[in-house]
């Protein structure tokens, strides 16, 4: 059976946002809660495919390019 995309709403983006990235969590935790936010806004909002995400290391960031 293939799987289907699911395209997800602005408010089921906003509960896994709040879930990824909880406060009450801490930052020193072995998985930042800012590190799932991150990935899931750009797997969101810049179409990042999975496994392009999980190769990311920061000399990718250009920040000059922006």
């Amino acid at each position: 059976m293939p799987l289907h995309p699911h395209i997800f709403t602005t408010e089921q983006m906003m509960r896994l946002l709040g879930v990824a990235a909880p406060p009450q969590l801490r930052s020193d935790t072995l998985l930042c809660p800012r590190a799932f936010r991150l990935a899931i806004v750009l797997l969101y909002t810049a179409g990042v495919r999975r496994g392009d995400l999980v190769r990311l290391v920061l000399g990718d960031l250009d920040r000059n390019a922006r």
